[in-house]
């Protein structure tokens, strides 16, 4: 099944307590027994999330499914890296207290393998057989969609790294995200755009299939008025790009002769090549923006020095004073320090383990705050916090969605992601226009 060996522990038996309720619809009938189905098939029956539990053990385990393997797994690894660091410096203090009582954490690491489906049944295995005290899971959007169903089912709560979509709308108390909302990014780049001179009016946008680059396109042309036009849109199939297939685009897209060109794709690979082909037919608008720059390390790693001056959205980078000067952060340079020191500074500039981080903080400071383990006393505290962490402040809105803090606009000066907006945060003021040449 794709699992670590770990010490499991059992944690305190606490009566069911109803989470408040959250407008939407209910699943389908066909999603429950399908969800039924997988239980029954790995022997097991309904559990309440850590209704057997008991911290006798002396261990607090948290479970971890994720993609480590795969097509996913460049961005799914340093997220599990994350939550290996947070155990780690847990243990170093001495261990999690509580209830009296001060506990080794214990990390069991499940593999998806990129594969959503498989998600379910190690989510399921975690809960229902191995009996982990702490579920972190719903890798981005793909695994969040496919395991809303089994949390809600298990009553056991997620606080995920996914997109705004329509999961969190759907009348779902188990199912919390760390990330921005929908909203919140749009009106961080359309503030960043509209304080460029000039700014960029003539868009060509490249996207494939994406959610999060569709929304970005709607709610950032309504903020920004009518001055900001789009002149050229293509959809493309990710599984069919290759350089050719990308230069063909490239030239009809810059046809127009955009100052802004925006790339997007739910495989970060087929960025790289955007990026690469752009640089090869001389494509170079004044201002290169991708929705995917959340892994800035990878596609600096990939482009080296082509990298340079491409702006995209992010939540962590290079240098995280100011940031945790505003007391949104907290210890942001401390966790640094040790995200440094166990996996080296490409890891260390990565958004991604601080957010495994962030969602560790949270859904432990809720089990600290309903001082029990049981899946909906932790859920009801969970939608009740407000509370700074490594990766900017939570508070969860109505549906599970963080709205305590927007993104940062990045951009790769000199090799590293610096933050150009918003300005109370930046390190580095924008380069645009780019200059005409590469790199």
């Amino acid at each position: 099944m794709g699992t670590s060996e770990g010490t499991a522990s059992t944690g305190s038996t606490t009566p069911n307590v109803t989470p408040p309720p959250r407008s939407g619809g209910r699943r389908t009938i066909a999603i429950a027994v399908a969800v039924v189905l997988i239980l029954a098939a790995l022997g097991g029956g309904l559990y309440y999330y850590y209704s057997t539990q008991s911290s006798s053990s002396g261990n607090f385990t948290v479970g971890v499914v994720g993609p480590m393997t795969g097509a996913l797994g460049p961005a799914g690894t340093p997220w599990a890296d994350g939550v290996t660091v947070w155990a780690n410096a847990m243990n170093a203090q001495g261990g999690v207290h509580f209830n009296g009582k001060t506990l080794h954490v214990v990390v069991k690491m499940y593999d998806d393998q990129s594969n959503p489906s498989q998600a379910i049944q190690l989510v399921t295995q975690a809960v229902s057989g191995d009996h982990v005290d702490m579920l972190i899971t719903g890798f981005l959007t793909p695994d969040t969609d496919a395991i809303a169903s089994t949390v809600q089912t298990l009553q056991v709560p997620i606080v995920a790294n996914a997109a705004d979509d329509p999961e969190f709308h759907v009348g779902n108390p188990y199912l919390f995200s760390i990330y921005p909302t929908t909203a919140q990014q749009m009106e961080s780049f359309a503030q960043f755009f509209g304080s460029l001179s000039p700014v960029p009016t003539n868009v060509s946008t490249l996207y494939a299939n994406e959610e999060a680059m569709i929304g970005l396109l709607g709610t950032t042309i309504h903020l920004m008025g009518p001055s900001y036009n789009i002149v050229y849109n293509q959809t493309y199939d990710p599984t069919t790009l290759t350089s050719s297939s990308a230069d063909s685009y490239l030239l009809s897209a810059s046809s127009p002769h955009p100052n802004m060109l925006m790339v997007s794709d739910e495989y970060p690979g087929n960025v790289i090549t955007w990026i690469q082909q752009m640089k090869s037919l001389n494509v170079r608008p004044s201002l290169i923006f991708s929705e995917d720059m959340w892994d800035a390390p990878f596609f600096i790693s990939q482009l080296g020095a082509d990298a340079n001056g491409i702006i995209g959205q992010d939540n962590w980078a290079a240098n995280m004073t100011k940031a945790e000067a505003s007391g949104n952060y907290a210890n942001a340079t401390y966790w640094y320090q040790q995200m440094n020191a166990t996996f080296g500074q490409t890891i260390a500039i990565n958004q991604l383990p601080y957010q495994a981080i962030m969602a560790a903080e949270v859904q432990f400071a809720a089990i600290q705050k309903a001082g029990a383990t049981s899946g909906p006393a932790v859920a009801a505290a969970l939608a009740g916090l407000n509370m700074s962490t490594v990766d900017g402040r939570f508070v969860a809105n109505p549906f599970g969605l963080d709205i305590a803090r927007g993104p940062f606009v990045i951009q790769v000066q000199n090799g590293l992601p610096e933050i150009i907006a918003p300005a109370q945060y930046a390190t580095a003021t924008p380069v645009y226009p780019l200059p005409p040449t590469w790199p």
